[in-house]
């Protein structure tokens, strides 16, 4: 095998070994759409604008646990595989399987931002790219917040 073929196939067993032991989602998926929904509450909207939110919101969550469900089928395979007999060939497969379904979920989620913010008035829009940025400012300080304290309790052992 040539060197570039051993790396890319070391680093393929690399992807598909941290896709195989992450989590699948774990119901983050509803605490998020339930707080999107609220977060969209906030900004006013008429009955209209509702409806066809929860249309949205309600066609986003179906093709959401159709990925999911693809996505939790991958990883059982993958858990299932024996790593010394793998081939480049299945590791190009399941790599590429992998991708794709990454890619369908990014295309869903743009998707459905897009088609949130095509219902939403110019005005309703930046308050709600205030209300994203004020949870993402909150997210981030926690985020601080918890690492200084892992810090700290490590710099203690």
């Amino acid at each position: 095998m040539h060197t570039f073929g051993k790396y890319l196939l070391v680093g393929a067993l690399v992807l598909v070994s941290t896709l195989a032991l992450a989590k699948p989602f774990s119901g983050q998926h509803h605490r998020h759409q339930e707080n999107l929904r609220e977060n969209l509450e906030k900004l006013n909207l008429d009955a209209q604008q509702s409806a066809s939110l929860d249309q949205i919101l309600a066609e986003a969550r179906e093709s959401g646990k159709a990925l999911r469900q693809e996505r939790r089928g991958l990883y059982k395979k993958m858990r299932a595989i024996d790593y010394s007999a793998l081939t480049e060939q299945e590791v190009q497969m399941l790599s590429d399987e992998a991708g794709r379904l990454a890619a369908q979920q990014m295309r869903q989620k743009l998707s459905t931002k897009s088609a949130v913010a095509k219902v939403l008035t110019t005005d309703q829009l930046a308050q709600w790219e205030t209300i994203k940025k004020t949870e993402r400012d909150a997210r981030k300080e926690r985020w601080e917040e918890h690492r200084k304290h892992k810090d700290e309790s490590a710099k203690l052992q």
